[in-house]
């Protein structure tokens, strides 16, 4: 019984790390496909949220 739960605490103790290595790795192709979708009025706004999208428009591929 007590090597199952040291079992667990060590199993644990990987997937916590690899999981928050995960979400920072991720964070900047989201923020890379939130802001390509913005419009230019989103994009230089101060206030907004980095990640939320308005008003999504395709004009920067549009433009290519």
């Amino acid at each position: 019984m007590v090597g199952e739960l040291t079992w667990r605490k060590r199993l644990l103790g990987l997937w916590i790390p690899l999981a928050l290595f995960g979400v920072v790795a991720l964070f900047p192709f989201t923020w890379m496909a939130a802001t390509s979708l913005k419009t230019n009025a989103e994009l230089y706004n101060p206030k907004a949220n980095p990640l939320s999208i308005q008003h999504p428009s395709l004009v920067h591929y549009i433009s290519l």
